[in-house]
């Protein structure tokens, strides 16, 4: 009977890992921003030129969407990948930034991602688009039911006319 109480327990502690795995680089990212995208922001908003290899972006998004009046973050994704091939290695890195903006000419807020690719510490490029509000719903909304069902197991009470023992 004792691996039955633990069972929740342990299910707590995964779930607290995988909350932190979503929470720690979403607090990190909004404790240091990434300065580009920082500079992509601000040209959204037209308070700032965005970076030139960004610009066309820009000027598309606004052309549709009409200036950035507010943005708030809610998530950021990071990788790193390294290939070997018969040319050599490359390390290729994303990083993902993903923000909840309200736009003039949209009459209601988006899920705007920003994503900045770098391939060997050289080449860098950008990617502006519009994300999947059900998906961000499901990386916050599971972890977080999972470690409500876990936490109301673990605290459960046994009923006083329970014959069963530990």
């Amino acid at each position: 009977m004792k691996f039955k109480r633990m069972v929740p327990f342990g299910a707590l502690g995964l779930c607290v890992l995988w909350l932190g795995a979503i929470f720690v680089p979403l607090f990190y990212s909004a404790s240091f921003p990434n300065p580009d995208v920082e500079r992509i922001l601000s040209g959204l908003k037209g308070q700032a030129s965005a970076p030139a290899e960004v610009v066309p972006l820009v000027e598309r998004t606004l052309a549709a969407t009409g200036p950035l009046r507010r943005s708030l973050q809610v998530a950021y994704y990071a990788e790193v990948k390294k290939t070997w091939r018969a040319g050599g290695s490359h390390i290729t890195k994303q990083r993902q930034a993903t923000y909840l903006a309200w736009f003039e000419k949209l009459p209601h807020p988006l899920l705007l991602v920003i994503t900045r690719y770098e391939r060997d510490g050289a080449e860098v490029s950008y990617a502006i688009g519009e994300g999947e509000l059900t998906s961000m719903l499901q990386a916050y909304a599971l972890p977080l039911f999972v470690s409500g069902l876990s936490l109301y197991f673990v605290l459960r009470r046994k009923a006083p006319g329970d014959s069963t023992t530990e």
